[in-house]
């Protein structure tokens, strides 16, 4: 299958669970009409990437398969993002890729605090380095615990698939940009914004740079409103999704300030270790990103433009850019 020039080697179906919400996207053979699905996360199933209730998160999948859009295949690719998954951006020797997995792997106990056979290991190539007259290639090495993917091996049984992969958001992230994206800037920001966790991809000259989490999320900006406002937390969940201009200013630096002064320190990072131009867009996507408060608000903290429609990004792919990325799967994936 090709899409814009790329050929994948077959339709993959990616599923993004969040804490709020789960997000199918098969991968796209026409980028206008992309095939997708949003589902309600059940209470109680999901925690910090691990899937907590198996046949309960499986039910809501398969209602949303079942739904009007017409999933194609069932080759199954989870985005997982959990503080127990290890990333790590590492440089090794340039060597013949049949030796690579294997130094990979040599290397890899230096960052895992525990036993290799806990861990499912992988790894990605991101580009080249230069060191004098050395050459070396760049990787993003990622560390899955076992308990971990074991629960999405279930999962898929459960949903009647087969499991081609588990991806890092980071790797979904990056896939999913390089399709979509248009605009003519190559410095950007890349924000997340989903349910408990923030999370923040940064691009130098097109290319990943390196990514942050954050322990923030819509919940805490929901709760905050709720606070701030002295209203239940119903309507202040009501107010963040369908706030408009008429219902008056709301002051953002009482609710959002702690994020927005460690996002403000990561982008100084960004200028002073990559770039001192520094950053030419952001782009806010996830479930909070319609929220024009919060958008206004890192567009001033940071003095950038912050836009969660895009040239490169057309609805609905805002919220199913994870589950985009995790269904494309070409070269040694």
């Amino acid at each position: 299958m090709q899409v814009n020039g790329r050929m994948f080697k077959r339709s993959y179906l990616g599923i993004d669970i969040g804490s709020v919400s789960i997000k199918l996207a098969n991968s796209p053979v026409n980028i206008m009409e992309p095939i997708y699905g949003i589902a309600e996360t059940p209470p109680g199933s999901f925690e910090d990437g691990y899937i907590r209730d198996i046949p309960t998160m499986a039910e809501a999948i398969t209602q949303c398969l079942q739904g009007k859009d017409k999933f194609r295949g069932r080759n199954v690719v989870f985005s997982i993002l959990s503080s127990d998954v290890i990333i790590r951006d590492m440089s090794v020797p340039s060597v013949p890729a049949g030796e690579l997995p294997q130094l990979v792997r040599n290397m890899a106990q230096e960052y895992i605090p525990a036993s290799l056979k806990e861990y499912v290991i992988d790894y990605k190539t991101v580009g080249m380095l230069n060191e004098g007259e050395t050459q070396k290639q760049r990787l993003l090495l990622f560390a899955a615990p076992i308990a971990l993917i074991d629960g999405y091996l279930e999962l898929a049984d459960k949903i009647k698939s087969n499991l081609a992969a588990v991806d890092v958001y980071q790797n979904c992230i990056i896939k999913a940009d390089k399709l979509l994206r248009r605009g003519d800037y190559g410095n950007y920001l890349i924000l997340d914004m989903g349910g408990m966790r923030s999370a923040a991809t940064f691009f130098r000259d097109k290319s990943y740079a390196f990514s942050k989490l954050f322990d923030f999320g819509g919940e805490d900006i929901t709760r905050l409103i709720s606070d701030h406002m002295g209203i239940p937390r119903s309507e202040a969940e009501y107010l963040k999704k369908n706030y408009t201009a008429d219902d008056g200013e709301m002051d953002m630096s009482s609710i959002c300030k702690s994020f927005a002064d460690e996002l403000i320190r990561y982008v100084d990072y960004y200028i002073s270790r990559y770039d001192a131009k520094g950053l030419e867009k952001v782009i806010l996507i996830g479930g909070s990103s319609g929220f024009h408060p919060l958008r206004e608000y890192i567009s001033e903290c940071l003095d950038l433009d912050v836009t969660a429609e895009d040239s490169f990004m057309p609805e609905p792919y805002g919220m199913i850019f994870n589950a985009l990325g995790a269904s494309m799967r070409e070269g040694r994936e």
